[in-house]
């Protein structure tokens, strides 16, 4: 019997011969595809095929060292607190900082015959979530170190935590809890927190090198004397905006006209803008981040308002021009601080051409901001890491020594010149800024590097 156009139907039997020709066939296949994938090459994201590095005692490279926690012959185990996802977010950093430790595991063999891995917790900015996946990650995941959490009251609310996990007192059995991702001077203080460092310059540094460029540029960003700009501050309602108002205050030698506050959430910040127009000053600075930044420029746009704007690190250029979208012409006239290559200003670089590669071949994010944070970060802590491999210890007090080591490094995407040298009384990465502008026609002019 036929159906449709002449197609022959199976009998009975032929039906019986295809079930266990399906029997027999089925389980090849599966096999196969074991075999294909853990066989000896695996494909990146640009499906360049490479051969999958072998970690553990027959590594090249491979050492025996004292261990304790988070290594094993063949791991390197690393944990991170990050807002990962909610209104007030980074999670470019974190993606860019697995995607170097991915290229130094696939391109590198790792360090020290082991494969570096990073355990990431989401805190979603919030102090009591933060010291909740501390805790996990420092009890549970047993991770050898912490490395660039993210946020000033987050990383506030972990840090007593993390240098003393036990609670007994006693600062000698802490955690490495370094290059935390905040400028507040609290985290350069290794009396009080000996596991502690951070990446980027404080804000007690970057302040005042705002209100020097200012000062310098007086004339040409405001036509007046130094003594005579008058400046608008808006800032964000915690340490980064309290702390770094505080040392503009100290250092700036002009008028501050008006001071307005936000909190990080807000959803808008009309009110706070306006009533700093109303007190008519040359100059705005902004010590806030990219969502209240870009608020910001699109008000000065949007309303008219011809004033200048001078932005802290955490608004990067690229980040900032990425959020303003179709309205990027907002930045025409803006100043930004900066302390590492920006991807808007920085594209046709030889590091910034290799940091897109990583992070387009080994599953990072669009080339960003936080996303040469991210690497920056991870560069540091591989060269740490080497360090302690070479030292025959990586316990956690094993890192700590080796990070105290760190002289004279150049992360790649460091501005031209700028060294690392860490130390048992120097616990920040970065202490130095470059002030750039961004011209009429959206490219970038260097105005100065300021700081020690």
């Amino acid at each position: 019997m036929s159906r449709g156009r002449g197609v022959a139907q199976p009998d009975g039997r032929h039906q019986m011969l295809r079930k266990k020709a399906l029997v027999v066939l089925l389980p090849l296949l599966f096999m196969g595809y074991l075999m294909a994938c853990g066989g000896e090459e695996s494909r990146p994201i640009d499906g360049t095929p490479t051969a999958r590095p072998a970690f553990g005692r027959e590594a090249p490279g491979w050492r025996q060292v004292r261990t304790d926690f988070g290594v094993t012959d063949s791991e390197i185990k690393l944990g991170q607190t990050n807002a990962l996802s909610g209104s007030v977010s980074f999670p470019q950093l974190t993606t860019a900082m697995r995607a170097y430790f991915e290229k130094v595991n696939r391109e590198d063999g790792g360090v020290c015959g082991r494969r570096i891995d990073l355990v990431a917790e989401d805190d979603q900015f919030s102090p009591t979530a933060s010291l909740e996946k501390a805790r996990k990650l420092v009890l549970q995941d047993q991770v050898v170190a912490l490395v660039g959490d993210v946020g000033t009251a987050p990383v506030t609310a972990q840090v007593q935590f993390v240098n003393d996990p036990n609670g007994d007192g006693r600062k000698d059995d802490g955690v490495p809890h370094l290059l935390v991702i905040t400028g507040a001077s609290a985290f350069n203080d290794p009396d009080r927190f000996p596991w502690t460092s951070g990446f980027n310059p404080s804000y007690s540094i970057e302040a005042p090198a705002m209100a020097r460029y200012i000062e310098e540029n007086s004339q040409r960003l405001a036509g007046k004397s130094p003594t005579e700009v008058r400046v608008g501050v808006l800032y964000q309602n915690d340490d980064l905006g309290g702390e770094s108002l505080a040392a503009f205050r100290e250092a700036f030698r002009g008028r501050i006209v008006s001071t307005q506050s936000y909190e990080a959430t807000a959803p808008d910040i009309n009110s706070q803008l306006a009533n700093l127009r109303a007190a008519s000053p040359d100059v705005v600075v902004l010590f806030s981040t990219p969502r209240a930044a870009t608020l910001a420029l699109r008000y000065m746009k949007s309303s008219g308002w011809n004033v200048k704007a001078v932005l802290d690190y955490p608004n990067g250029v690229g980040s900032v021009q990425g959020a303003l979208g179709q309205d990027a012409d907002a930045m025409r006239g803006a100043s930004f601080s900066v302390y590492m290559m920006d991807p808007a200003v920085d594209g046709e670089k030889a590091p910034m051409r290799e940091h897109v590669r990583i992070m387009q071949q080994y599953g990072g994010p669009p080339s960003q901001t936080f996303s040469v944070y991210g690497q920056g970060v991870a560069e540091i802590m591989v060269e740490i890491l080497k360090i302690a491999c070479q030292r025959g210890d990586m316990t956690r007090k094993g890192i700590m020594d080796a990070h105290d080591q760190v002289q004279g490094f150049h992360p790649s995407l460091a501005q031209e010149g700028v060294t690392v040298t860490l130390g048992p009384r120097d616990r920040r990465a970065f202490e130095s800024i470059t002030m750039i502008e961004i011209q009429p026609d959206g490219s970038a002019r260097v105005a100065g590097t300021y700081g020690r």
